[in-house]
């Protein structure tokens, strides 16, 4: 059993360096392509977590807003922190954020063979809203299908 993790969930500033470098490296650990694309003029917020004890970077959620939905482009947890809380509460602060900036939805694309983040979404309250055929091309995942899946934010 694991101790009590103690972590801090905060804006990524551009300027921090070091936490960008932090992101990049755990998200190329996390995915087979980039996902966070941090700098891309459509990421509008990447949030991360920090260790209290190190502050380094133990995971980030990436997403960008659109017309009414913000859609979350990646989120990673490093491998030794998984399943401590740090995913759902990147994901709670980023609903927490669509909500008040006027959002009607959260939505993203998870591999279907990606049990561990379809029951962190499913948690969170996303719902499974289709299956997208070939969505990752062949070289990222064996499985190429992914589900799209939705958090409405109105009633």
């Amino acid at each position: 059993m694991h101790d009590v993790l103690r972590f801090a969930v905060e804006r990524l500033d551009p300027r921090d360096v070091v936490a960008m470098a932090e992101v990049a490296v755990l998200d190329a650990d996390a995915f087979p392509h980039p996902s966070a694309h941090l700098q891309e003029p459509g990421v509008r917020v990447v949030w991360i977590a920090r260790a209290d004890v190190t502050a380094r970077v133990i995971g980030f959620l990436a997403a960008t807003k659109g017309a009414g939905e913000v859609y979350v482009l990646g989120l990673a947890v490093v491998s030794a922190e998984r399943r401590r809380g740090v995913g759902a509460e990147l994901l709670r602060t980023c609903v927490a954020a669509a909500r008040r900036g006027g959002a009607q939805r959260v939505a993203l694309h998870v591999g279907v063979a990606n049990a561990g983040a379809v029951a962190l979404y499913r948690a969170a309250g996303f719902a499974v809203r289709g299956r997208v055929r070939d969505f990752y091309r062949p070289e990222v995942y064996p499985e190429r299908d992914a589900l799209w899946m939705v958090l409405p934010l109105t009633d």
